[in-house]
């Protein structure tokens, strides 16, 4: 199968397909997503449409299969600017929390430096299909993605990993460094402990 795989950069009309995929990978296998039922298509849509406007993010193909299938990595220098729904909003907003947090603790030397900032990568999603399982490509299209992404001058990656299988994938397997480890029963929103439900992984990193 390795042979009808091909890792490109993600076009306009490939995302259709990415929002579909995007919304059954989370719903199914990304714990916060699962828990805050924060997958519909006003969430998905606008960070796929978003991270489309930059030749950054990448799918993989198998061209085997009729229209193709697709695998898909989103990546955005940032999301402040997408709208999103109350639920979405939650995670949007640990996303940036969790953020400005290592940027402050981690690289206060960029925290205030627009030029740099623009240097720094979010990895905001990642979808293999389950008939695509256990064959090496979320670390393949990781690995040509970052590698396109140096390209291009970034110099930081930045991912919040949320379940277990990415928490192994990113550590274990890129050795991206871990900065910060949050117990979801302590990630707060307005007081309340938004995440208190979820037990398996017991964290985010």
């Amino acid at each position: 199968m390795s042979n009808n795989l091909v890792y490109r950069i993600m076009q306009n009309e490939d995302v259709e397909e990415v929002i579909q995929l995007f919304a059954e990978c989370f719903a199914h296998r990304e714990p916060i997503c699962k828990y805050l039922d924060a997958i519909e298509s006003s969430f998905t849509r606008p960070m796929t449409l978003e991270c489309a406007k930059e030749p950054i993010s990448f799918v993989c193909e198998d061209t085997s299969l009729p229209k193709g299938e697709q695998e898909f990595e989103l990546l955005k220098d940032k999301f402040d600017s997408i709208s999103v729904n109350e639920n979405s909003a939650a995670l949007k907003y640990l996303i940036n929390k969790l953020k400005h947090e290592w940027l402050y603790n981690d690289h206060p030397d960029l925290a205030n430096d627009a030029s740099k900032m623009k240097k720094i990568l979010n990895l905001f999603a990642l979808g293999v299909k389950s008939t695509h399982a256990n064959l090496g490509i979320a670390t393949k299209l990781l690995t040509v993605s970052l590698n396109h992404a140096k390209s291009l001058g970034y110099e930081l990656a930045f991912v919040i990993a949320s379940a277990e299988i990415t928490q192994h994938l990113f550590s274990k397997k890129l050795g991206f460094k871990q900065t910060f480890v949050l117990p979801y029963k302590d990630a707060e929103l307005k007081g309340r402990k938004f995440l208190a439900g979820i037990e398996k992984p017991p964290h985010l990193i």
